[in-house]
């Protein structure tokens, strides 16, 4: 049963909902169990359908799909969640990572695979989180998401001047944009973590960063000029 209740006078309000990891669920039978790691089972289709009418809780990081097709709810429990899938299709669904009034303050991670050759959905394509009349709630801790580089972040540096003052946690992943051309064959995007914020929050300590190219496709050396950056 997935219908709001509450008592008499109102003054609570809850939901009905199916928890992922309750057998009861799926029928009785145990939860989907997936497939294997994309490296070695890169065939598997198995997919998961959420039929209309139903509330799914996800309280646990499930395996990897081929397919999650939403119809009714999928609503991520406050914890560290992580969910994979080649396709994520909200067909007149809800999907829920917080809400504006209950921000999500927990690591919520959607990993989606596919590769250059993958099946295109019609009109969305691959690789992707579609939504046909669907609607999806992602509110995390209020921040600044994306800002600018205040000066060029030349190769080998490893802090980086922002615009504007950002308060990202330590530990937290952020890309650094591209200003060049980028294609499936060819990325000069960054990715980082944050080891330390200082000077009002306008500089950024990087480390573990995933160096883009320091030659450009052309034999010529590139480095990362004002471009976005933004958290992961």
């Amino acid at each position: 049963d997935s219908q709001p209740g509450g008592d008499a006078h109102g003054r609570d309000t809850f939901w009905y909902v199916d928890a992922w990891s309750a057998r009861t669920t799926w029928g009785g039978s145990a939860p989907p169990t997936g497939c294997g790691s994309y490296v070695e089972d890169q065939l598997c289709t198995e997919s998961v359908v959420i039929p209309e009418g139903q509330v799914i809780l996800l309280d646990v990081s499930p395996p990897r799909f081929y397919l999650l097709l939403i119809e009714g709810t999928l609503i991520f429990d406050r914890k560290d969640l992580h969910l994979q899938v080649h396709y994520v299709l909200l067909r007149g669904g809800h999907l829920e990572i917080g809400t504006e009034l209950e921000p999500f303050h927990h690591k919520a991670e959607i990993t989606v695979f596919g590769h250059p050759k993958s099946i295109e959905l019609p009109t969305f394509g691959s690789k992707v989180i579609a939504c046909y009349r669907c609607s999806i709630d992602m509110h995390g801790a209020e921040q600044v998401a994306w800002t600018q580089l205040a000066t060029t972040a030349a190769v080998g540096h490893s802090s980086i001047n922002l615009v504007n003052p950002v308060a990202w946690p330590v530990g937290s992943r952020i890309v650094i944009a591209t200003t060049d051309y980028e294609s499936f064959m060819s990325s000069h995007s960054e990715v980082a973590t944050v080891m330390s914020v200082s000077n009002g929050g306008k500089t950024v300590a990087l480390g573990d960063i995933s160096v883009c190219s320091n030659t450009s496709l052309a034999g010529l050396p590139t480095h990362c000029e004002h471009g976005r950056t933004g958290l992961k």
